[in-house]
C-alpha cells in the first residue's frame, strides 16, 4: 500500500503521523456466535437464549430454518455488563437493608 495519501491527508489535517494508531478489525467471522457458544456465555440455556433473541432483549440475526440465529458478540458482552451492574446494584442494596442505613447516607455503589 501506498503510504503518500495518507501522507498528504495527515498534513492537510494537522495530525502527526506516527501517532495515527490504524484501525485493525476483527478477523472475519468473529462479530457473531451461535446460539449455543451465547448460552454458554451468558450462562444459560439454549432455548433461554432463544427466547431471548425473539424477545428482543438479546441482538441476533435469524437464519431461517435449521441455520438458527446468528447473535452479535457485542450485544452478548452487553448483556453480560448490565448483569453485573444490576447485581452490583443489588448487593449495595441488601448492605443498606443490614446496616439499617437510609438510602442517600451510602455513598453510590
Amino acid at each position: 500500500m501506498d503510504a503518500a495519501p495518507f501522507l498528504a491527508w495527515a498534513a492537510h489535517h494537522g495530525v502527526d503521523p506516527d501517532d495515527f494508531v490504524p484501525l485493525e478489525l476483527a478477523p472475519a467471522g468473529t462479530h457473531t456466535m451461535t446460539v449455543a457458544e451465547a448460552a454458554a456465555a451468558l450462562a444459560i440455556g439454549e432455548e433461554q437464549t432463544r427466547r431471548l433473541l425473539r424477545a428482543g432483549t438479546l441482538f441476533g440475526v435469524p437464519l431461517g430454518g435449521r441455520a438458527g440465529w446468528r447473535v452479535s458478540r457485542s450485544a452478548v458482552e452487553e448483556l453480560l455488563r448490565e448483569r453485573a451492574s444490576q447485581t452490583h446494584a443489588r448487593q449495595g442494596g441488601k448492605e443498606r437493608e443490614e446496616m439499617n442505613v437510609p438510602l442517600g447516607v451510602m455513598g453510590s455503589s
